[in-house]
């Protein structure tokens, strides 16, 4: 079996005029200086592609294209932190900046097969995420791991820059059939707390293949919205299939 990873990252920072152009600097500096000394430990480092940024069922690019580099670093005490920077391509413009994001955490093992999770992340979204305008938000969340599964609960002031507090519960794991094959699941319900909104679910499946040093993936995911629950973006109609290669460093 493969090991579940702890929570994956769900936000970019937000920063404004001279600052966020300064963000972006910092992870592109970040990036190299982790992809570039391999043999730093714990320091982790991945580039991507993928046909559409799906994130808990919603596209957060508008159906386009995106590639996201990521890095992360692992402390001996079990705390993490990371960051990562999406572009998109847009059909007139060329690649343009997506998101960024950066996210802190603790994680301590309490078993040789279970490990605690806590931690918070932070998000901006461009004026091209879901093709309109700007968001910004964070989540907090807690959570347990084990080798198969892991379960995690969120809570979020104000969810995607909407006027609303959620808490977004999410269950998922990890199989390996055979080797250099993997099959992935997970399933998330986000109940807005407060009006008349009712628990939202989205649910996704993923299977990959490791050649030759890259991550082929494929992933088929699907969500039940009403209309405002990701404030302006767009949602897939039904089910959306995306295609994604990853590379780690």
């Amino acid at each position: 079996m493969t090991a579940v990873a702890r929570a994956p990252p769900l936000g970019r920072p937000r920063f404004a005029g001279k600052r966020r152009r300064a963000s972006k600097i910092a992870v592109l500096a970040a990036l190299v200086f982790v992809v570039g000394s391999p043999a730093i430990a714990g320091a982790g480092a991945s580039a991507s592609v993928w046909s559409d940024d799906i994130f808990r069922g919603a596209s957060l690019s508008d159906g386009r294209p995106v590639a996201t580099l990521d890095l992360s670093y692992d402390y001996p005490t079990g705390a993490y932190v990371g960051g990562s920077a999406t572009g998109v391509l847009t059909a007139h413009s060329g690649p343009r900046w997506l998101s960024i994001q950066g996210y802190a955490g603790y994680a301590p093992r309490l078993s040789a097969d279970l490990t605690a999770d806590v931690g918070v992340t932070y998000a901006q979204y461009t004026e091209y995420y879901a093709g309109r305008s700007e968001a910004t938000y964070g989540e907090a969340y807690v959570g347990l791991t084990s080798r198969r599964v892991s379960s995690h609960l969120y809570y979020s002031p104000r969810y995607f820059g909407a006027r609303r507090q959620t808490l977004y519960a999410e269950l998922d794991g990890a199989v390996q059939p055979k080797p250099n094959w993997r099959l992935t699941w997970r399933l998330g319900v986000l109940t807005p707390l407060g009006g008349a909104s009712h628990p939202l679910l989205d649910w996704r499946l993923g299977l990959s293949r490791e050649v030759g040093g890259f991550d082929l993936q494929l992933a088929l995911s699907g969500a039940q919205h009403e209309r405002g629950a990701y404030d302006r973006a767009r949602v897939p109609r039904g089910t959306a299939l995306v295609v994604g290669v990853t590379r780690g460093f």
